[in-house]
């Protein structure tokens, strides 16, 4: 006879009360709230002892380094493509042979080469955005805890890639992405409803292909509270316009392009609704049911 089963009791040390909150950190929520306190408050982090290439966080962290150099200290106001992309492509040598020194292994010398395919791409987008308009304002802008922007109980703080701004449609709110197949913001911060879902303020109506409404779930809220944060710390430009997307930059360089989030103001409204949700618990300590992994 097989020997009786113990449950697991699982007792999580204690961390300090949560006083703020990571505009990214939400989805790590919406995925699984035992899993967002592991990462988010106990500051856990997987570690892989073999790897032996550029994992896709530090991809992309290079990536968003060159294009902050770019506004900072670049030709950021150039409307010449072969220009812009000669300066994507020294400062990504700089910053490669900064992180991984002048002769990296094979493998991440492919992928360096995988990241100056996607700047060139970038460089002929930039050139046509800037020709139409559209000026960057800020880079790696740091919305901060002593900022007092805040969700519910909880302040909000975060890091917006891109802001820029146009004269006449005001502002966007852009987020690189180098995934390695594109995926738009649609896809990104929607997803089917569970079953028992752990906060029934996910559960949204979008429109389908017909233009019918079907109930989805949010999976991400990084873009519409991006929108809240530029409408409070850029109210002018907002009045103008105000819209939130990615620039794409996947494997595949054909796949460059702005890709924004279709936002009314109605569920504008529910993504706010469903962060406060989420912040409530969080502050006060509601960690619970863990849901399984995607």
């Amino acid at each position: 006879r097989p020997p009786p089963v113990t449950p697991l009791r699982l007792i999580l040390p204690a961390s300090p009360p949560v006083t703020s909150l990571r505009v990214t950190g939400l989805k790590h929520y919406l995925e699984c709230p035992l899993r967002f306190y592991l990462s988010q408050a106990l500051y856990l982090q997987s570690f892989d002892p073999e790897a032996r290439e550029i994992n896709a966080a530090d991809f992309g962290t290079l990536v968003h380094r060159v294009l902050e150099n770019f506004h900072k200290n670049g030709p950021h106001n150039e409307t010449d493509e072969a220009k812009i992309a000669l300066y994507f492509s020294d400062e990504l040598d700089r910053e490669a042979a900064r992180h991984y020194g002048r002769h990296p292994a094979p493998v991440v010398r492919v992928q360096i080469e995988s990241m100056r395919v996607r700047l060139r791409q970038l460089a002929h987008l930039q050139a046509a955005e800037r020709r139409d308009g559209w000026r960057i304002l800020e880079s790696e802008y740091a919305v901060k805890k002593e900022d007092g922007l805040a969700i519910g109980p909880l302040t909000l703080t975060g890091t917006m890639d891109r802001v820029e701004v146009h004269e006449e449609k005001g502002l966007r709110i852009l987020d690189y992405k180098t995934f390695a197949q594109a995926r738009t913001p649609e896809e990104t911060h929607f997803g089917p409803v569970r079953e028992n879902h752990h906060l029934t303020e996910a559960v949204v109506l979008r429109p389908f292909k017909n233009g019918a409404l079907r109930e989805k779930s949010w999976t991400d809220l990084q873009l519409p509270l991006y929108r809240r944060l530029a409408a409070q710390i850029w109210p002018s430009h907002a009045s103008k316009g105000l819209a939130a997307g990615y620039i794409l930059l996947p494997g595949d360089p054909d796949d460059t392009q702005i890709s924004l989030l279709s936002l009314d103001e109605a569920t504008q409204s529910h993504a706010e609704t469903c962060a406060t949700a989420i912040a409530g618990r969080v502050a006060r300590g509601v960690f619970w049911p863990p849901a399984p992994a995607a």
